[in-house]
């Protein structure tokens, strides 16, 4: 499968909740990162052919979405932030009846791959609960699984994990590994560690605008040697923040460890520290207060178009 997003835009009335974007994506993760309101969400809908687009068109293998109708939805699963469910289905109804929607009509089929998709997230032993037992981290991985069905060529996951313990999250991102070598994988989130170690790509979002794209390792280059350490007594650290762009700051009693974005020494005994994606977030969508970038929280880059 190939996806081509076209000059993409959404506004509603005079807000603009994505700018027009240019993206082709083929197999693979994509992780697309930025604060709560930025856009993400908007985005994820007209993926899912949830929402209309204003302008510009989403192209599945040279066709567009919306002229392929049903044949493309039939070839997505879109787990949303927040999936409707009936309280007094148990687990297994739930999914027969999400397996109904998509087509799957073969009942023996659909039974096998339910009780395969119910153990892959966990939940087997609690398919027979009703949903409105269940607690949010177990209507999550139940929304996972419903995505699931029907073996997917495009996965698309809006905050994926709200909700799921530490184990939960690793089997889920077990999960995608094992998936991404022949479907497109669309993870948007605000949070740092459900991509870090997982997207092959990168995308970060913030206002709707698409500030950049690429590796981890492509992205991190921009802070390089630009990102510092220093240890300072606790009772200094907000006057250094008035002064500098601290990201972070680690208390260990009367000291603290400050985490400085600087293009040179920022601090007497300031070490040099190795970039990272919350050292990335923080520089697009920290806002810091005072030093040398001011209340813009990173210098945004522009538009990239990347094919």
């Amino acid at each position: 499968m190939k996806l081509e997003l076209l000059d993409l835009c959404k506004n509603y009335g005079k807000n603009v909740a994505v700018r027009p974007l240019n993206l082709t994506l083929r197999p693979g993760i994509y992780g697309f990162l930025g604060p709560n309101g930025a856009g993400k969400t908007t985005l994820m809908n007209m993926l899912a052919d949830c929402l209309s687009p204003t302008g510009g068109n989403i192209l599945c293998d040279g066709k567009s979405i919306w002229d392929l109708g049903a044949k493309y939805r039939m070839r997505i699963g879109y787990l949303p932030q927040n999936v409707g469910m009936y309280r007094h289905f148990s687990g297994r109804e739930m999914l027969s009846y999400f397996a109904s929607l998509k087509g799957i009509k073969d009942r023996g089929e659909a039974r096998r791959e339910i009780e395969d998709l119910l153990e892959k997230v966990n939940l087997h032993s609690e398919g027979h609960k009703k949903v409105g037992k269940y607690s949010g981290g177990m209507k999550r991985r139940l929304g996972i699984a419903g995505a699931l069905l029907g073996n997917p060529e495009l996965l698309i996951f809006d905050e994926p994990t709200a909700g799921l313990d530490p184990k939960e999250r690793l089997r889920f991102k077990s999960m995608l590994t094992e998936l991404a070598s022949s479907r497109i994988i669309i993870l948007a989130t605000h949070i740092v560690s459900d991509i870090e170690d997982l997207a092959h790509r990168i995308l970060l979002i913030k206002e709707g605008l698409l500030l950049g794209d690429g590796t981890l390792k492509e992205h991190l280059k921009s802070l390089d040697e630009k990102m510092w350490t220093t240890t300072i007594p606790a009772s200094e650290t907000e006057t250094l923040k008035s002064r500098l762009d601290v990201f972070s700051v680690k208390y260990d009693g009367s000291f603290a460890v400050a985490r400085v974005y600087s293009e040179k020494v920022p601090i007497d005994g300031a070490k040099r520290a190795i970039p990272t994606l919350d050292d990335l977030y923080m520089y697009h969508f920290g806002n810091i207060i005072g030093g040398s970038r001011g209340r813009s929280g990173g210098n945004e880059i522009g538009d990239i178009h990347a094919k």
